[in-house]
């Protein structure tokens, strides 16, 4: 098996009354899977809001990850 792993993802939101609210939310991540039941890998959001025509609003988030996992049944 390959002992990396990627994520991807697209959210997008918007008023339901036909307003001008919109946002737009993108995330990626790169992952290594360790043979001690480590994942180590980054992970990016980005989003973009629109609040009307003059109004709008942009973030950007990065997240460095150290997982360790273990079975609680034994």
């Amino acid at each position: 098996p390959i002992p990396f792993g990627v994520r991807l993802s697209y959210g997008h939101a918007r008023e339901v009354s036909n307003g001008e609210y919109r946002e737009h939310e993108f995330g990626a991540g790169l992952y290594y899977f360790g043979r001690d039941k480590t994942r180590v890998g980054v992970d990016f959001e980005a989003s973009y809001q629109s609040l009307d025509e003059n109004l709008s609003a942009r973030t950007l988030g990065a997240m460095l990850r150290v997982d360790y996992y273990w079975d609680a049944n034994h």
